[in-house]
């Protein structure tokens, strides 16, 4: 998306036309009328009278689509809070669609009725997502209405998070550094912490919404993760002295289950609320760190499905020990392959399993790639 010195990037952003929706602005300026079949779009109007600075500062783009889920369930709030905007913050809001099709693409319009919409292209929609580096849908994204000649416009902020969390709009404009700010205090209450509610999403799922900047990004404390790894360990040194000396098989029918249920639901649900000991870590972690340390959840849940796979390994050959030669030998090494996964989970703060997902999972799948999970070497040259 070069422009060009004459150009406007509101015009190379969205196109020459808004169409417009709203039955309560009236413009002087109409271009075309639409398809009168069309319940949801009245008419198109010039971008530039749309986006008059005279009376918009700031311009803001939904960017989303009909077939996301997350889509649907923000265009509500969307379509609520934009009035707001418009009339007592001086921010225009248009929809921008990244639909496949035009079908869907009205359906997504009939959804946020009211909003204006940029024309369906999806050749300026791709254009658009790389300008602003999305990698996920849906956004919110705050842009200055100014300096029109230059080749791109000033962006203040991805406030989709921000939007759900102040619907009333008095931290407009959200800008970086504000939301940068409110990462880093990581403001939470303890049952927010436990049952994952309100802005930070939902109890069922693996993490909490905990970086607006990244609005789609899920994020469990590392604190608790690190709690939950140390009493991990030491149920694998229960396992470890119980396969060396004691040889209890009421052990291993306590340690299995509880440590299989631990590593199904912890994968599936998050730490909380279903996990035991995830739970457990959890309800203690505050008593040590008042503040969360928040890391990317996916890595996490692949870790932990490698401790459910080990954990399954485990169990079997212990069942089939009668048919299995030197049987302990094996049980001795799965679990402390599970043991030094842990110690160094719980008292170094690497985890295994997430290293394994950046290097292997991510280039074999064609993932994002977890850059705050990976581990920065720092080579002192002076000293070679």
């Amino acid at each position: 998306m070069v422009a060009t010195a004459s150009s406007d990037w509101r015009c190379t952003l969205v196109g020459d036309n808004i169409r417009v929706t709203s039955q309560e602005e009236k413009y002087s300026a109409i271009v075309e009328d639409t398809d009168l079949e069309s319940p949801v779009i009245s008419s198109l109007i010039p971008t530039k009278t749309a986006l008059d600075p005279m009376k918009y500062d700031y311009v803001a783009l939904f960017i989303g689509a009909n077939y996301c889920p997350h889509c649907r369930d923000l265009a509500p709030t969307i379509v609520k809070v934009a009035p707001i905007l418009e009339t007592m913050k001086r921010c225009k809001v248009i929809f921008v669609s990244c639909d496949r099709d035009e079908e869907n693409f009205e359906q997504s319009c009939r959804k946020i009725e009211g909003i204006d919409v940029m024309p369906y292209d999806l050749e300026k929609t791709r254009a658009m997502r790389d300008m602003f580096g999305l990698a996920t849908i849906p956004a919110f994204m705050i842009l200055k209405n100014m300096d029109f000649d230059a080749s791109a416009p000033t962006v203040v902020s991805n406030a989709r998070q921000k939007l759900v969390a102040d619907q009333m709009c008095i931290g407009f404009p959200w800008s970086v550094e504000m939301m940068s700010a409110s990462t880093v205090k990581n403001v939470i209450s303890f049952n927010e912490r436990i049952i994952i509610q309100g802005k930070w999403g939902r109890w069922y799922q693996l993490g909490h919404y905990a970086n607006p900047e990244k609005p789609d990004a899920m994020y469990m404390d590392e604190h608790a993760v690190r709690i939950r790894g140390g009493i991990l360990n030491i149920i694998t040194w229960i396992a470890l002295m119980n396969v060396l000396f004691l040889e209890q098989k009421a052990i291993v029918y306590t340690i299995f289950p509880l440590v299989f249920f631990e590593m199904l639901t912890a994968s599936t649900f998050g730490l909380t609320p279903i996990a035991p000991i995830g739970t457990f870590a959890s309800l203690i972690t505050p008593i040590f760190w008042s503040e969360p340390n928040w890391k990317p959840a996916k890595p996490k849940r692949f870790a932990w499905w490698i401790g459910l796979f080990m954990v399954t390994l485990y169990f079997t050959v212990f069942s089939l020990r009668e048919y299995i030669n030197n049987y302990k030998v094996y049980i001795i090494v799965i679990v402390s392959i599970f043991n030094l996964a842990t110690w160094l989970e719980s008292a170094a703060g690497f985890c295994v399993g997430c290293f394994m997902y950046n290097q292997f999972v991510v280039p074999a799948f064609k993932l994002e790639e977890c850059s705050e999970c990976k581990i920065t070497v720092v080579v002192n040259t002076e000293q070679l």
